[in-house]
């Protein structure tokens, strides 16, 4: 049978179906109203004759009951497939991986847009228990993605803890030192004979390299970009002021402007290093002698009031990036 178009009354939504369809009660695919088809129009069918007033009849009506529909009308004509991709891609999830459902849910609203826009396809249930079943998967892979995040982070943090337990038994064996007291037992037996040693952070500190550049006094340990442990102390001059012959007595309860001192260390395992700043608090006794050759003397005693008891003591010679003074020969008299 040939289709013909016409228009729903109840919301003007233009509908195509087939001649079969004519003069019976169907819903509207767009508003789902009940509504009646009415009477085929062949395209190039004459127009029927106006009959007079008296002789004018009202459009047949099917019988039965208002909302009754014929059984030819309700059962679909077919089922659409996209509904039972949807349902089976969503259970397949259980056989072809943690992803199956993300077909299953795509397939489902493809399905219910194309049910809803066809007049007579069904499949309207399938596709709805296609994407309940894909979006419950949905749910419970977030949900595991969220539980196994939270058990690697705990993993790494115990890991972290166990690696470091050895250095923090270490650094608690060590007998207790107050702020601005270093201990010349423990200076000596960290120092390993150089002149500048200490803690920081708990760790064995060796100065290997002390430089002053720019206002700041650099004392580290270690070869590589980023040293092992690291004292810096900004000592902010004014410019054009010389640091020779200069003394820094800093008491915890100092006021006015004051030196920064920063610690850097490297944890076990790790490249790069964590740092701490101090700007008040703790207590450092630090003299500079007379630049020679390009080096600059010093002696410093330094203590940090952190949890570790960090402390820096001893001399040192501290690269200025001054040229030395080249001596002219006089000439023989």
């Amino acid at each position: 049978m040939s289709n013909f178009k016409f228009f729903c009354p109840s919301c003007g939504q233009h509908v195509e179906c087939d001649a079969g369809y004519a003069l019976r009660r169907v819903n509207c695919p767009a508003c789902r109203q009940l509504i009646q088809v009415p009477p085929a129009q062949p395209a190039m069918a004459a127009p029927p004759p106006i009959a007079p007033p008296s002789l004018c009849q009202p459009t047949p009506v099917p019988s039965g009951p208002l909302g009754a529909t014929p059984a030819a009308i309700r059962s679909p004509v077919k089922t659409s497939g996209l509904a039972v991709a949807s349902l089976c891609c969503s259970l397949g999830t259980l056989v072809v991986g943690p992803f199956g459902f993300v077909p299953g849910i795509i397939c489902g609203h493809m399905a219910k847009s194309q049910i809803k826009r066809s007049l007579g396809l069904g499949g309207s249930g399938m596709a709805t228990a296609g994407l309940a079943v894909g979006y419950g998967f949905l749910v419970l892979s977030v949900i595991g993605v969220v539980v196994l995040a939270s058990f690697f982070v705990v993993g790494a943090r115990q890991l972290q803890k166990a690696t470091s337990n050895p250095q923090n038994s270490t650094s608690q064996s060590s007998p207790p030192v107050t702020a601005g007291e270093a201990s010349p037992d423990r200076i000596a037996k960290s120092a390993e004979g150089t002149t500048l040693a200490g803690k920081i952070h708990g760790q064995d500190f060796v100065c290997e390299k002390a430089k002053l550049e720019n206002g700041i006094l650099t004392l580290r340990q270690g070869k590589d970009f980023f040293a092992d442990r690291e004292v810096m102390i900004f000592l902010f001059p004014k410019p054009g002021e010389s640091l020779e012959e200069k003394t820094f007595d800093i008491g915890k309860n100092n006021n006015g402007t004051t030196p920064h001192v920063w610690l850097k260390w490297k944890e076990p395992g790790k490249n790069l290093p964590e740092q701490k700043a101090y700007t008040s608090g703790y207590t450092m006794r630090l003299e500079f002698g007379t630049i020679t050759d390009g080096m600059l003397p010093g002696k410093i005693r330094v203590s940090l009031p952190d949890a570790e008891q960090s402390f820096a003591e001893g001399t040192f010679q501290a690269e200025t990036g001054t040229a030395p003074k080249k001596k002219t020969p006089k000439p023989a008299p």
